[in-house]
Order: C-alpha cells, then sequence, then structure tokens
C-alpha cells in the first residue's frame, strides 16, 4: 500500500467518469417478493480517465518537487504505472484532479458521530449530496466536540477512524475539519498508450478503482 499521489498531468480531459457502484444481494421468490442484502453501506467508486496528449519530451525547465527529474508526461505516467505494478499496489489519488476544484478535497465541520458514553471509534464521513460517503485516507484531521476543536484525547486509526480512549459523552455531537484523498488501484494490469504523432502519445481509457481499507 503505497502513499505515492498520482501525477497531474496536463493532458487529462474533462470527460472523466465517476461511477458509485453498489454492492447488494437481490432474492426473488417464486410469487416474485423482492428481498435484498445489502454487503457494504457505502459504495465502490471507480473512476475512467482520458488522456488527449502526453508528451514524450522533456520541457526545458527545471524539475519541480513532482517530478524533480524531469520526466516527460508520458515517463510520468508510464513510470508511475509500472512503480505500482499494474494493478497490485494502492495509492492517492486527490479529489481536486478529477474536478479542478480545490475545496472538493476539504471538508468543514462534517459529521462524525454523536457520543452515547460508551461507543470509543468512531467514522470520518463527507456530504456527498445529502449522503454521508466514507472517508478512509484522511491527509489532515481537526476533530471537535461540541464545537471546540479537540487537540489531543483521540487517535487516528489505519482506516481513518477516530478512537477515543474514553468515551465522548451522551449526547456530544463530533465534527471534524480537514483534507482527504481518494486510495485507488489500476482497475487494469495494461496500459493502453497510443501514438498519434512524433512524441506525442494519447490514453483514451485509463481505469482507477477505489480501494477499501
Amino acid at each position: 500500500m503505497s502513499d505515492c499521489v498520482f501525477p497531474k498531468l496536463p493532458g487529462l480531459t474533462f470527460e472523466i467518469k465517476p461511477v458509485p457502484t453498489w454492492s447488494n444481494i437481490v432474492q426473488k421468490s417464486k410469487n416474485r417478493a423482492r428481498t435484498v442484502i445489502m454487503n457494504d453501506p457505502y459504495p465502490q467508486w471507480t473512476f475512467e480517465l482520458t488522456y488527449e496528449f502526453l508528451r514524450d519530451s522533456a520541457p526545458a525547465l527545471p524539475g519541480s518537487a513532482s517530478n524533480p527529474e524531469n520526466f516527460s508526461e508520458l515517463e510520468q505516467i508510464v513510470g508511475f504505472y509500472n512503480a505500482r505494478g499494474g494493478s497490485f499496489d494502492s495509492f492517492l489519488l486527490d479529489p481536486v484532479l478529477l474536478t479542478g476544484r480545490p475545496t472538493d478535497s476539504t471538508v468543514t465541520a462534517a459529521p462524525v458521530g454523536t457520543g452515547d458514553g460508551i461507543t470509543t471509534t468512531f467514522y470520518l464521513h463527507r456530504n456527498c449530496g445529502g449522503f454521508l460517503d466514507e472517508v478512509q485516507s484522511p491527509t489532515t484531521v481537526y476533530i471537535s466536540v461540541n464545537g471546540v476543536v479537540q487537540g489531543s484525547g483521540w487517535r487516528q486509526g489505519a482506516a481513518g477512524q477516530i478512537i477515543f480512549p474514553v468515551a465522548p459523552a451522551a449526547g456530544a455531537v463530533i465534527t471534524w475539519d480537514g483534507s482527504w484523498q481518494w486510495r485507488v488501484c489500476f482497475a487494469e494490469d495494461s496500459l493502453g498508450l497510443e501514438q498519434f504523432m512524433y512524441e506525442l502519445y494519447e490514453l483514451q481509457s485509463l481505469k482507477l478503482e477505489q480501494v477499501k481499507l
């Protein structure tokens, strides 16, 4: 499981396809009555990206923090893909890369839960059109109880869960502020690059799949 972040490259088009997929088991009786079992209370997201160009010539500029060796765009995406072993290893994807809006990777006063005096483990969420989707890969987390930021008295688990050594009091409202990223992997073990001009390539479909923790 890698903490490398998927590179931001200029050839990415706006034709990004985010798809939430649910895992349900549907059973129908002989009288056609329907019974559904939900395996996961949250969807699994997939993303299909399209690159209309990837240059195979390095720009005549000094290397940047994200690309210190000044690799070309083609080298960056091929190198990143091969370093993950295709679909073998997971990595992080910044939501801003998909939408272009800086606020899409941040949350403000997002609900975590309400204390009952017993529960010590809570889970992070983000508001997605009124549906509270899970957040498993936060990058910064500030926890508040009844609107007061808690500088201590809690820790973060491996899957982003918030763990209190002492259960919050009954009725205590727990929220969080911070930022997050997707944990994803490549959905396929081949990379469909196509050269269309000298030192210019395109990638019509690059599929990423959310990795659950």
